[in-house]
């Protein structure tokens, strides 16, 4: 069910719209492009904050698979991210295939080329890191309390609340956090000698 309702809001929130996404995206073709992770500073290689490099090592082979042209991509994304994080205003009028939407009245914040839209198939990476998350989370609540309907009670309350769903379903490094919590808390779990 966890899967079927981020299937849902993959679909249903449009590319480069999650918050930060053209980031976590450029990040990845930056990876794929030079082979090495981005320098942070004054000149940095991506303009936003340094973000924990495994998601974007864990990612790089699916994305890498759906792209065709990363250093096509990463000029776009480089293009947006200037703009967006306001290190250079009008700097997204150099991306050839993403551009902002005229606001308001308009609630979204790109257009883009439809070739793009692959793309998306690298949010599955979000959805299948919620999903472990889910799954450890059920796995101590079962061990921590020896109850598999209070167990599937916790991992429901966890894989349904929607702002978890809408960061599974996107482009983004959160669900690995998550994860990494949800690993913590099943080895608490089995330290304590539960179960």
């Amino acid at each position: 069910a966890y899967l079927v309702l981020v299937l849902y809001f993959q679909h249903a929130i449009p590319l480069f719209e999650g918050p930060d996404e053209p980031s976590h995206f450029q990040h990845l073709a930056f990876l794929r492009v030079e082979g090495r992770l981005p320098k942070y500073g004054a000149q940095a290689d991506v303009p936003a904050s340094p973000q924990p490099p495994l998601y974007y090592l864990l990612s790089l082979p699916l994305f890498a698979a759906v792209v065709e042209d990363a250093p096509a991509l990463l000029r776009d994304l480089h293009a947006v991210n200037l703009s967006v994080y306001r290190w250079e205003d009008g700097a997204i009028r150099r991306s050839e295939r993403i551009r902002q939407f005229p606001r308001p009245p308009n609630p979204r914040l790109f257009l883009h080329d439809p070739a793009l839209t692959p793309l998306k198939r690298v949010r599955w990476t979000s959805a299948i890191f919620g999903a472990a998350a889910v799954a450890l989370c059920f796995l101590a609540a079962l061990r921590l309390a020896g109850d598999g309907n209070l167990a599937a009670l916790c991992a429901g309350l966890f894989a349904f609340n929607p702002q978890f769903l809408f960061v599974s379903s996107y482009a983004s490094n959160d669900t690995l956090s998550v994860l990494v919590g949800a690993g913590a808390f099943y080895l608490v779990a089995a330290c304590a000698g539960f179960g």
